[in-house]
């Protein structure tokens, strides 16, 4: 799920998920930790939207009322661009905020793909439904179960680096620049 870094006032950085599906308004963050993204000058609103394109979903930044909105330090053209990990969105009012595609592992159901899907550490089929953990990084299914753990039996993925603790957190932060 992606999600956007935005400065705590503590001075932090700390992440927001954009849920599938919605539309979130830059003008107001509904998070009270967050504080408000407040772009005052003309009035103008920021929002970001998941936008269907094919198979996939992109989240788009609409900024259409929103002078000098920036991404990455280039200007936003027409009001409206497509978003990238690690892009920084620097709103007139000197708002800013980073955009992020990373996603942390979970235990889910492994969705129906209509064909068969081996976990990637003991080769074995893992069954339509039976807990299962995507790796974030290279995006190979691993079982999570109690008789068979193959994601959290070893410290790093079958296929990648990506560390297999659940509680590893991102990879990437603000804080890394």
């Amino acid at each position: 799920m992606p999600h956007l870094w935005i400065r705590t006032d503590d001075g932090d950085w700390a992440a927001f998920p954009l849920e599938p599906g919605t539309e979130l308004t830059l003008a107001r963050v509904p998070a009270p930790h967050f504080g408000a993204l407040e772009d005052a000058a003309d009035g103008g609103a920021a929002t970001i939207a998941a936008v269907a394109a094919g198979r996939r979903e992109e989240s788009v930044l609409f900024a259409p009322g929103v002078p000098r909105a920036t991404v990455n330090g280039l200007p936003v053209r027409a009001g409206i661009r497509v978003l990238a990990h690690q892009d920084e969105v620097r709103l007139a009012s000197g708002a800013a905020f980073f955009f992020s595609t990373e996603q942390l592992a979970r235990i889910e159901p492994l969705p129906a793909f209509g064909r068969r899907v081996n976990c990637a550490r003991c080769q074995q089929p893992i069954e339509e439904a039976s807990a299962a953990v995507r790796c974030p990084a290279c995006d190979r299914w691993h079982h999570e179960r109690p008789d068979l753990p193959c994601w959290s039996h070893v410290p790093k993925c079958a296929t990648c680096p990506q560390a297999t603790a659940l509680d590893a957190g991102f990879r990437w932060t603000p804080a890394d620049l």
